[in-house]
């Protein structure tokens, strides 16, 4: 297991508002229910806060009013869902690859729980590899952030994770995922076995709460191998059309305010950066280095992800003001 490390901008970065995790986490095999799926969610900006402070807590306390509040939903019997949760995320496990791809780790996402129900309040002890995933971005540990009111609505656990599987390449725009991967991922390999139910009941419905809730416009087709249905492509874009014309009105010849790149630059290494052997590993399946310098290039406009570059850039030559 790598050690943690703590990084110093973090909480500036990423607030309590924002969903962050290693992208390991998510694709990483698991079987949720919404309840379990909303507690690890809601973890998230706890554990990187706390371990600012103390980098080797591993043990955080969660209160109903606090979990009831965010997911809007009501006070009374939350207590009993968040116990039920908290026990039953000792029995699940997920696996997931580390960075160099050669070593598979199976954990579990907790292993002790302690309930003051006078109080309402639930303490959850998290191995280390699961505060690790949750605290730790860096050119090794790539992750994914999102705003939490964006799914604090969703009731369909599958809509979360094909969301957040989305998310990941939203400055690409499209993701193909293998049908028995997303089968595996939503932990359908047994029920919905017909391509019509589980596209009518889990495809269809995540997407239209992921359009009800987020700015993603989503739609998806088929890929066949022969006649048999061997992927789904999701194409999505950002429904803001403010957000959407302030990228476009941005002054391309004035410099990103964190790294000094213009935009011509930023096209300019993000080709580059798309190229370099070690980088290899984090670019889309299948895809070509065209399209892993547009997320490159997407994800250089980001600060956080300015950071996790920063090493490689020196090396092509860039010297930031």
């Amino acid at each position: 297991m790598q050690p943690r490390v703590q990084v110093m901008t973090k909480i500036v970065i990423y607030g309590r508002d924002l969903i962050v995790q290693n992208n390991r986490l998510i694709e990483a095999v698991q079987d949720l229910t919404l309840s379990e799926k909303r507690l690890m969610l809601f973890l998230s900006p706890i554990v990187r806060r706390e371990t600012e402070s103390d980098p080797k807590k591993n043990t955080f306390t969660v209160r109903a009013c606090e979990f009831a509040e965010e997911y809007g939903l009501k006070l009374d019997g939350v207590y009993g869902h968040l116990e039920y949760a908290a026990d039953s995320l000792q029995t699940k496990m997920f696996q997931y690859w580390q960075a160099d791809q050669k070593s598979r780790v199976k954990v579990n996402f907790a292993y002790r729980s302690t309930y003051r129900d006078g109080l309402g309040e639930v303490d959850i002890t998290l191995p280390e590899e699961v505060v690790f995933l949750l605290t730790v971005f860096d050119k090794h540990n790539q992750f994914t952030k999102y705003d939490k009111k964006n799914i604090a609505k969703m009731t369909s656990v599958h809509a979360i994770t094909l969301y957040e599987l989305l998310v990941q390449y939203r400055n690409l725009g499209e993701r193909t995922l293998e049908l028995s991967y997303l089968r595996e991922r939503f932990g359908c390999t047994k029920s919905y076995e017909t391509m019509y139910d589980f596209k009518r009941y889990v495809i269809d419905v995540a997407i239209k709460q992921i359009q009800e809730n987020t700015g993603l416009k989503v739609s998806y087709h088929q890929n066949k191998k022969g006649r048999l249905i061997h992927s789904l492509t999701f194409k999505f874009s950002e429904k803001d059309t403010a957000v959407l014309k302030a990228r476009s009105q941005r002054d391309t010849d004035t410099p990103d305010l964190f790294t000094g790149l213009t935009d011509k630059q930023i096209a300019l290494f993000a080709g580059q950066l798309a190229r370099l052997p070690e980088l290899a590993h984090y670019a889309p399946i299948g895809g070509s280095y065209e399209d892993f310098a547009k997320i490159i290039r997407h994800q250089l406009q980001d600060p956080a992800h300015q950071q996790i570059y920063m090493p490689y850039l020196k090396d092509l030559g860039f010297k930031s003001s």
